[in-house]
């Protein structure tokens, strides 16, 4: 199946970057923001990542299902202009087109990525790593990349999850200081809005 190999190897790295990131303790703490405590890392290339944990009143399942139903995504980033699936391998596996808006003058940024989740033995992963797969860029729009992205979700009991989103994207082009700030704290409040969507 096409790109099916290199999407593999993508979520491969990204499961293992995700584990090595989510036990490094060199995360800066940023304090609590709406019940989620939010922290940030500077990768080797100088690029931040941003990691928020709190907890959501409702089970892994529930929140992955969510997560999964791309089309809702806009209902907790409403910077999303545009998604769809490039190619699906399995009801867990896929390849990802997105495009976000972006404050004037800054150029919208579109992103494609393999994303894949799986069991755990605490709960449910979901990851996603950037990919070439065959999309043309688009005139006016900066292909970015995801560097990965990482929900853990684990279960704390049968009504509850601690819910874990990192994140590291470059954004490539230049984009003033003032926009990367306020990505990253939109980035922190991720687990927030998501508890507001599902309810919990």
């Amino acid at each position: 199946m096409e790109y099916f190999d290199v999407a593999t190897s993508a979520v491969e790295r990204a499961a293992a970057d995700a584990y090595s990131l989510c036990n490094d303790p060199n995360w800066e703490e940023l304090g609590e923001i709406e019940d989620c405590f939010c922290s940030r890392k500077q990768t080797d290339s100088g690029i931040f990542m941003t990691k928020s944990v709190g907890v959501i009143r409702k089970s892994p399942q529930e929140i992955r299902d969510l997560l999964w139903t791309y089309n809702r995504k806009k209902e907790w980033d409403e910077s999303l202009d545009h998604i769809y699936v490039v190619h699906q391998f399995s009801d867990d596996f896929r390849i990802l087109y997105q495009r976000f808006t972006a404050p004037w003058p800054v150029s919208y940024r579109d992103f494609v990525f393999a994303t894949k989740y799986m069991d755990t033995p605490e709960g449910i992963l979901l990851i996603g790593q950037s990919v070439n797969a065959g999309v043309a860029e688009v005139q006016g729009v900066v292909r970015g990349e995801v560097l990965t992205s990482a929900y853990f979700l684990k279960k704390l009991n049968d009504t509850n999850t601690e819910v874990t989103y990192m994140a590291g994207v470059d954004p490539k082009g230049s984009i003033p200081t003032f926009v990367v700030n306020a990505v990253g704290k939109k980035q922190c409040l991720i687990v927030s809005k998501l508890r507001n969507v599902i309810g919990g």
